[in-house]
């Protein structure tokens, strides 16, 4: 027997109105491209010494630290970063 698989995709377009949300818009997009490419780092960059991956708990938890420190962070929702996060812990497993 087959297994038959149905993928769907929803498409958002986000047309903001005003010069605010699109700077909102931009700022947030740029710290999560920030804290993507900080966590994959990060990621690699523990595999390369001790041979095992850190965890997207261990990165949630350091993330609370970072916005502590980095108010630009602290700009953004918690749960879009926390979600930046698991997707990579997602992409990651796949390997």
């Amino acid at each position: 027997m087959a297994l038959i698989r149905t993928h769907r995709q929803v498409v958002c377009r986000l047309l903001p109105q005003t010069r605010a949300s699109w700077q909102w818009l931009e700022t947030t997009l740029e710290t999560q491209r920030q804290l993507c490419n900080a966590a994959l780092e990060e990621r690699m960059d523990c595999y390369r010494k001790t041979g095992k991956s850190r965890t997207c708990f261990d990165q949630c938890k350091a993330l609370t630290a970072c916005r502590r420190e980095l108010p630009e962070m602290a700009g953004c929702g918690i749960a879009i970063q926390r979600g930046t996060l698991k997707r990579l812990d997602e992409s990651f497993k796949g390997f």
